[in-house]
């Protein structure tokens, strides 16, 4: 299929074209599954703030969990 696309190209513009192939490696994170116990409360309040976001309760407590690690990490380094 390239060959065909390198060929028209040459073929439209009038010049020598060199296409290297390229791979493309995607590293995904080894993932764990975690179950959390919390107050009825929380949770809906969790939950509104996701909603409000227009993201899922997941995404949402993912970014407090970085923000919260991140935000030791750079009391850490103040020390």
């Amino acid at each position: 299929m390239w060959d065909l696309v390198v060929h028209y190209l040459q073929f439209v513009t009038g010049m020598t074209i060199n296409i290297t192939k390229v791979m493309i490696i995607m590293v995904i994170p080894k993932m764990v599954k975690v179950n959390l116990d919390i107050e009825e409360s929380l949770h809906k309040t969790i939950r509104k703030e996701a909603i409000d976001r227009g993201i899922t309760m997941k995404a949402y407590l993912l970014e407090l969990i970085e923000e919260g690690v991140k935000a030791k990490e750079e009391e850490a380094m103040e020390e």
